[in-house]
């Protein structure tokens, strides 16, 4: 912090202040005479990385300045990738109770514990109630099954939730009798209203969990929307599980990553995913990459086609994303004329009640050109 600062660097933030405040919102310089629209610019976004002692610096820090607290919406706290870099529960509770506006909170590189950590927290986990738009966990470990729970616990409500690369270290100590241990743990509600998993979102003990978070705990009917990268087959068989567990309340889907499930050789799985259970099922959006070299061995569609084909009959929008895998993005979309554009027809209309094509054009796609790397197909089924 800078209390004071010299009269040509203050008019100069000032004179800048309305041409990047994106910029200037990760800066920590501070000035009374600053009017209140212009400070809460400034801290609008904190970044908190490269710490020690769990994070509890960062605490002290937000307890004594409370004009400050109140004005963050985006938190991020950021751990080291060389070593380990831990963040207590009953920290992160004294954190997110400063935070009353917070909006957005993301970690990264974390190690999530509660059962070994020396801080002496006012906070009550059991007691604690947020709610956030955003909240993103990329690359986490939990350090036990009750530390999962007790984390997720601390939510009434999530707009949207981002998981990447989050694992559990400790599963063999574990009650294995969990969904008692469960069940006891949420006191109150927990909803999530988005999800999206991004590649390798996680190991199949924390998503095994996961599921059953979703499956068992309070207002888990919230849960409409999901997005899923996929890397590999244990990828589909995953999201497939928990599918399974909450299909009926899923009404929009989004899958990443077809094309790359083809470069393990191996026979289409897509029964692993479950869409059956999918009673609801309304809109799917699907990104495919698409080369310059078109063939009967190299469709880009072969497994959206056998996706689709196993959708349920509640769909009533299919949406194509293609990417350009190509150096020469221009000349790649002027050949996109080249490609069997009734093939791709059949994508949308394959289904007995996707009969009529959507601008009554006796079965042609509907194609929607955009300069850039990317090219939109949309299809729409009878209302």
């Amino acid at each position: 912090m800078i209390p004071q600062l010299a009269p040509d660097i203050h008019e100069m933030i000032i004179d800048n202040l309305h041409d990047d405040k994106r910029t200037l919102s990760s800066c920590t310089l501070v000035s009374p005479s600053w009017t209140y629209s212009s400070r809460r610019y400034l801290f609008e976004t904190i970044k908190v990385s490269g710490v020690v002692d769990e994070f509890e610096p960062f605490v002290k820090y937000l307890q004594e300045s409370p004009h400050i607290s109140t004005l963050i919406r985006h938190l991020r706290l950021l751990g080291n990738s060389s070593r380990r870099t831990f963040l207590c529960l009953h920290v992160l509770v004294d954190i997110l109770s400063n935070l009353p506006r917070l909006r957005r909170l993301d970690l990264e590189e974390i190690w999530s514990t509660s059962s070994s950590c020396t801080c002496r927290s006012s906070k009550s986990i059991s007691n604690s109630c947020f709610s956030v738009k955003q909240l993103s966990i990329n690359t986490v470990i939990f350090t036990t099954l009750e530390n999962v729970i007790s984390f997720f616990s601390l939510y009434s409500v999530v707009e949207h939730l981002h998981v990447n690369s989050v694992s559990m270290r400790d599963w063999g100590d574990a009650d294995p009798d969990y969904l008692n241990t469960l069940a006891q743990g949420f006191s109150g509600d927990f909803g999530v209203q988005s999800l999206q998993l991004r590649a390798s979102f996680g190991d199949a003990t924390f998503m095994q969990f996961f599921c059953d978070i979703l499956r068992y705990a309070p207002s888990r009917h919230t849960l409409h929307s999901i997005r899923a990268e996929f890397l590999d087959w244990d990828d589909v068989a995953t999201l497939g599980r928990l599918l399974q567990a909450i299909g009926p309340t899923i009404r929009h889907l989004a899958f990443d990553g077809l094309n790359e499930l083809e470069k393990f050789d191996l026979p289409m799985q897509w029964h692993d995913l479950n869409l059956s259970s999918c009673s609801h099922l309304q809109s799917v959006f699907l990104v495919v990459v698409v080369s310059d070299i078109y063939d009967d061995l190299h469709d880009p569609f072969n497994y959206p086609l056998a996706m689709i084909r196993m959708m349920p009959r509640t769909v009533q929008n299919i949406t194509f994303q293609l990417l350009s895998t190509v150096v020469h993005v221009k000349k790649n979309c002027e050949n996109m004329d080249n490609y069997d554009w009734p093939i791709i027809a059949q994508l949308a209309f394959c289904r007995p009640w996707l009969s009529q094509p959507p601008c009554c054009h006796r079965g042609e796609a509907t194609r929607v050109m955009h300069p850039g790397p990317s090219t939109f197909l949309s299809f729409a089924g009878p209302a």
